[in-house]
């Protein structure tokens, strides 16, 4: 029944009153028991058009609330060259996730070649490329130099810092590391 009419069909409870500080309890779309200290707040959106080329570049409130107009087009300028440069790095990414794993400019050759292909104690074929870093990697394990590929360096497993997907082997010796990645578990752009 309307809380006013006491008609069926209409929602019968009282609408609920907000005081800033106390907790409020919610009874619509929420669990019994579930408080918010302060009622949500909306934003009316801004209505803007942008060619098909053009992207939104969104940003938190404040920011633009701190920022003059020359700053926020200073700060838009450096984003655009950032990502012209990243165009041109030929990044090589995670094939689950495309989190950015390294560069092309990174390849290094060892033995006289970027790849190389090994069989693990199984028998399971694995064509890597070598790297002098891969920062979107993360190291797991005890360094081991048990079935080692490259005679003097041992290894570690190298995942996806963020999918955590199997990428390759990290190698290290006194004088220094390089990283085997496996070349199917990758993309470049």
């Amino acid at each position: 029944m309307n809380y006013r009419t006491k008609q069926p069909g209409f929602c019968h409870l009282k609408p609920p009153v907000f005081s800033p500080g106390e907790a409020t309890r919610f009874c619509q779309n929420e669990k019994p028991g579930s408080y918010h200290l302060k009622p949500p707040v909306f934003f009316p959106e801004q209505e803007t058009e942008f060619s098909q080329n053009e992207k939104p570049v969104f940003f938190p409130l404040l920011a633009f609330q701190k920022l003059t107009e020359s700053q926020i087009e200073k700060l838009q300028e450096i984003m655009e060259q950032d990502e012209e440069e990243e165009k041109k790095e030929n990044l090589i990414l995670c094939k689950n996730c495309r989190n950015r794993i390294t560069s092309a400019d990174n390849g290094i050759e060892l033995y006289g070649q970027h790849r190389h292909t090994f069989s693990n104690p199984y028998g399971i074929l694995f064509e890597i490329g070598c790297f002098a870093s891969a920062d979107g990697c993360l190291n797991q394990g005890m360094p081991t130099t048990e079935f080692t590929w490259f005679k003097g360096f041992s290894w570690r497993y190298a995942l996806c810092s963020k999918c955590h997907l199997h990428l390759g082997w990290h190698y290290q010796s006194r004088g220094g590391g390089f990283y085997g990645l496996i070349l199917d578990n990758l993309i470049e752009t």
